[in-house]
């Protein structure tokens, strides 16, 4: 009885060199029963990784505490040495470069940045490829808004454009202003918006027309109509046009109705008769 005991403590004392595969074993099985309470949460990979990460370093420090000597266990029949430790820490190793690679999913926050070379032939195909697969914007594009958004640059943006497109309108109704004392107009200044309804009292399309002709983009209500009626209205746009430019461009419509009421009151010529 007294040679089995020894026999017992050493198989005992071996058990103990087991730590770090013991630790890695109920350290999962804590992980899993947490994982039901972290299902919900929008930092459930997050912890998952953090956990993970904890147990493979209290793994590695009990393995740190191990000699390499060739210790026998159990009695001889499995030996620890220097080639069994290096395989456990190659294992250790392997466990926590899946968990940071598993951390890089869509769950996780990443930049996810990668590259490709390819020849120049193949590149618009390539492109519109991922453009089809991935069915959603650049990451990093979206962060980069949200913190222009977080950070009141949204407002300050609109601020700022509010004076430049109120400077265009004030440019363009200055010059009707100026116009309107030789040619019989009528608009209501609008308070929004990036253009301003043009009441010609005459037939718009024809004055449309005669502008197009002398270089003015200009469109009558007509165009946005469903229904027959008089047409009288032009859209003029100031959005994109500088206040130099949008006094040009009245002055010269101007010119365009001046030149049709003219038409329009001189008496019809007589045709000579031999």
């Amino acid at each position: 009885m007294e040679s089995f005991v020894p026999f017992v403590q050493n198989n005992l004392d071996s058990a103990l060199w087991f730590r770090p595969e013991l630790a890695l074993t109920f350290g999962t099985l804590l992980l899993f029963v947490l994982d039901l309470f972290w299902k919900r949460s929008v930092a459930r990979v997050a912890y998952l990784t953090a956990g993970a990460l904890a147990v493979l370093g209290v793994a590695a420090a009990l393995l740190s505490q191990q000699p390499s000597d060739g210790t026998p266990l159990f009695n001889g029949m499995i030996a620890n040495d220097a080639f069994a430790s290096f395989f456990k820490w190659l294992f250790l190793a392997a466990g926590a470069l899946t968990v940071l690679i598993a951390a890089q999913g869509k769950d996780f926050p990443a930049a996810r940045i990668g590259f490709l070379v390819v020849p120049p032939a193949l590149e618009r195909e390539l492109v519109q490829f991922r453009r089809i697969v991935s069915h959603q914007n650049d990451p990093i594009v979206q962060d980069a808004i949200a913190r222009w958004f977080a950070s009141g640059g949204l407002e300050r943006h609109l601020r700022r454009m509010r004076r430049h497109y109120e400077a265009r309108r004030d440019a363009m109704v200055a010059a009707l202003e100026r116009a309107r004392e030789t040619v019989d107009l009528e608009w209501d200044t609008p308070d929004g918006g990036m253009a301003l309804w043009l009441d010609t009292r005459r037939d718009a399309r024809r004055i449309a027309r005669a502008a197009r002709a002398a270089g003015i983009f200009a469109v009558h209500e007509g165009t946005y109509r469903f229904e027959p009626g008089p047409v009288r209205h032009l859209r003029l746009g100031f959005s994109s046009l500088a206040p130099e430019r949008l006094t040009r461009g009245i002055d010269a419509l101007v010119e365009v109705l001046r030149d049709d009421v003219g038409r329009r009151s001189r008496p019809p010529g007589r045709v000579a008769v031999p």
